[in-house]
């Protein structure tokens, strides 16, 4: 049994303190979800509050066969839907830019400098590199969570360790 399926579990019987580790162990991806998705960074924070307050209401619905990760970005995606469909618009997906990517400035310790190169990508990048390295999740978990082909999965992925590589490289001054 994983961690979060021991969680689900002790929420279910009773254990509401179990749901903060969940959401501390999810707030950051999803917080960062949700960030490439609604550009309001308070509207964000709001959709991210909404999708755990929905997550903890409807635990039990969860399907045991599926991951606790993949069902709550599952949850995400309908909550960005309704948030652009209650403001009127459409919420179209973009491309990532690649050029504002931040090369870490000092020598931090090994989970810093992680951070740091994770904090330097795009946030949908971010969000589907945690998910696949983090939480384990496979391609296609990844892609069904978040409403994307697999092959998109793929290259975001992709693509987010190219320049997590490249940022880690500029940082320790090895040649590219």
């Amino acid at each position: 049994m994983n961690n979060d399926s021991a969680m689900v579990a002790a929420v279910l019987a009773g254990d509401t303190r179990a749901f903060e580790g969940l959401v501390q162990k999810y707030q950051h991806s999803l917080y960062g979800f949700m960030r490439s998705r609604v550009s309001d960074e308070t509207a964000a924070e709001d959709v991210a509050q909404d999708v755990f307050i929905a997550a903890y209401k409807n635990l039990a619905s969860l399907d045991d066969s599926r991951r606790f990760a993949a069902w709550l970005f599952g949850i995400a995606r309908r909550k960005v839907l309704l948030y652009y469909r209650s403001k009127g618009r459409r919420h179209e997906e973009t491309g990532a830019e690649f050029d504002h990517v931040a090369a870490p400035q000092e020598q931090p310790s090994r989970e810093g400098l992680l951070d740091s190169l994770l904090e330097g990508l795009p946030d949908d990048m971010r969000t589907v590199l945690l998910l696949r390295v983090r939480d384990d999740l496979s391609y296609r978990e990844i892609a069904q969570s978040l409403g994307m082909p697999v092959g998109t999965v793929g290259t975001l992925i992709h693509r987010a360790r190219s320049l997590a590589f490249a940022n880690y490289k500029k940082w320790s001054g090895e040649p590219l």
